[in-house]
């Protein structure tokens, strides 16, 4: 349940609490797994404060970043359900979308021009912002006014965790709802496949929307307390600099990104 992912960062920050849970691979911006603690915990507060329970749905309509994944891990450990989406393979359905979910809340990255589409969604839209606002009307700078606590959803194992959507490439895209069990309970022996401990560092650039970039990259790092080297997108000129600077020791891809490596 979603007490596992709290156990998860609560463990990680208090053996070190300096350490880099994410890495930006292309600023070189960082988030320490202290950082992650104090955050989830000022998210928590903040959704709390809007009544959002077990099951109510936020949608997050944004690219890789240290925001997006702040947001996810903030959602999940509360105990609400994530509704990541892929904005550039979804984009002419999200009208579909959106109603389907019946969010609580959307949050979305600036300059994503979704302005038109937001205006006639029922729940409460807020720019996704960034982690460290202190002012304006962002996500992040409403989250940041709250003191951390450890306000909960009363969810369990088996309420949803996460809903992810298919691209939609030759139908509609379709809503994968995991539970939290199904979520958590892959960490640790996605973990071990892998060998991973809390030396590694994991760089990935796949769309953490997708289920396999957040199965593999995102959760079992946070169950081992290793870092997450994070790439905004694919960049075939610089895939291996980014390996080299950030010292990744696991590095993911996908038959389409591997071959173009190869090709090369």
């Amino acid at each position: 349940a979603p007490s596992l992912l709290r156990h998860w960062i609560d463990r990680a920050a208090e053996r070190e609490p300096g350490k880099p849970f994410i890495v930006s691979a292309d600023d070189g911006r960082e988030l320490s797994y202290g950082q992650l603690r104090e955050a989830t915990g000022r998210i928590a507060a903040y959704l709390r404060a809007q009544g959002v329970g077990a099951n109510d749905r936020v949608a997050l309509l944004s690219n890789n970043s240290i925001e997006h994944l702040l947001s996810y891990f903030g959602v999940l450990a509360y105990g609400a359900t994530i509704c990541t989406v892929h904005v550039e393979m979804n984009r002419n359905q999200l009208d579909n979308i959106l109603p389907a979910v019946r969010p609580r809340l959307v949050l979305c990255e600036d300059g994503l021009g979704l302005d038109d589409l937001l205006s006639s969604v029922a729940a409460t839209c807020l720019p996704l912002g960034a982690f460290d606002d202190a002012r304006g009307d962002s996500f992040f700078a409403a989250v940041n006014r709250h003191e951390a606590n450890d306000a909960a959803a009363p969810a369990g194992a088996d309420d949803s965790a996460v809903i992810l959507f298919t691209s939609g490439t030759s139908a509609r895209p379709k809503g994968v709802v995991l539970s939290f069990r199904e979520l958590a309970g892959n960490a640790g022996p996605t973990a071990d496949g892998f060998a991973m401990t809390s030396q590694d560092r994991i760089y990935d650039f796949r769309s953490f929307n997708w289920c396999s970039a957040q199965t593999l990259s995102a959760l079992p790092p946070l169950e081992r307390g290793a870092t997450l080297i994070l790439g905004r997108k694919f960049s075939r000129s610089r895939f291996f600099d980014h390996i080299r600077q950030h010292r990744a020791t696991i590095a993911t891809g996908n038959p389409t990104t591997v071959g173009i490596l190869l090709n090369g």
